[in-house]
C-alpha cells in the first residue's frame, strides 16, 4: 500500500513539473487519494489506468527563464518592494551569457552538468572569448550556478 501512494505521488509530482503547475498540499491530496481509489477499482477488476507518465527532462534555458520571471515577482525581505531592475536586469544578463557560452562551445547544458568543468568553460569563454563589458557578470554566473 506504501508503495502505491509512494508511486502515485511521485507521478503527480513529475506530470506537475512537466507542466510547469504548482501542486498544493490539498491538491496533492485530493487528487492522490482519487487515484488511489482508481487503482484499488483496477485491481478489484475495474478499467485498468494508464501508465504514470515520464517526466521529460527540464530545459535549462526554459527553467532559468521561468526563474528570472518568478524573480521579478520577488519582494525583497529587506525594503518590502519588488527587486530592482538592475537585479533583474542581472539575471537576466547572465542567462544572455550562459546561451552565448553554450552556442560558442556547442555544449549540452543539463542541470547535472553544472560542474567544474562546465564553470571551467564558462570562465575561459568570460576571459578569452566574450567581449569585455561580460566580464563583470562572470562573478554573478558563478553566484547563480555554484
Amino acid at each position: 500500500m506504501l508503495d502505491d501512494y509512494t508511486d502515485l505521488a511521485q507521478a503527480l509530482h513529475h506530470e506537475a513539473a512537466r507542466l510547469g503547475l504548482p501542486l498544493p498540499k490539498d491538491t496533492l491530496r485530493d487528487e492522490l487519494e482519487r487515484r488511489y481509489q482508481a487503482l484499488l477499482a483496477t485491481r478489484a477488476g475495474g478499467v485498468p489506468l494508464p501508465a504514470p507518465p515520464t517526466a521529460a527532462p527540464l530545459d535549462f534555458f526554459a527553467h532559468y527563464a521561468r526563474w528570472v520571471a518568478e524573480e521579478m515577482q520577488k519582494v525583497s525581505v529587506r525594503t518590502g518592494r519588488l527587486l530592482s531592475r538592475d537585479i533583474i536586469w542581472t539575471h537576466e544578463a547572465v542567462g544572455r551569457e550562459l546561451e552565448a557560452m553554450v552556442a560558442h562551445y556547442k555544449l549540452e547544458v543539463s542541470f547535472e552538468g553544472l560542474n567544474k568543468g562546465f564553470y571551467d568553460n564558462l570562465r575561459n569563454y568570460m576571459l578569452g572569448v566574450a567581449y569585455a563589458p561580460s566580464i563583470p557578470t562572470l562573478s554573478s554566473c558563478a553566484l547563480y550556478l555554484f
